[in-house]
């Protein structure tokens, strides 16, 4: 990387699939504090979205796996709450920005 060129710092935003949205609630141990379906969530999160890039902020969607994030928090010794889910969106956006 030359001097004068500046390295672009990503965040990501867990992005729910659908068919999965029923099932993290019921899995993930903070799932009763989740929007009540998933509409709701996905118009919650786009307007998070449109906020954080107005801040400045280089965020991506992160469309997780619900099984390979369970596995990853059992390997891990991590529960399936909102802490979790954030080291793991960081992690996938780590190794998406790193394989580019």
């Amino acid at each position: 990387m030359k001097k004068h060129e500046q390295r672009k710092f990503y965040s990501g935003l867990l992005w729910w699939k659908p068919e999965q949205w029923e099932r993290a609630k019921e899995i993930c141990i903070d799932g009763d504090d989740f929007e009540p379906d998933y509409q709701e969530w996905k118009k919650m999160a786009e307007r998070k979205l449109i906020e954080l890039h107005q801040q400045g902020i280089n965020i991506v969607k992160v469309e997780i796996d619900l099984d390979e994030f369970i596995n990853w928090c059992n390997e891990n010794g991590k529960s399936t709450d909102g802490n979790a889910r954030t080291e793991f969106v960081a992690l996938k956006v780590k190794e998406q920005h790193e394989s580019n």
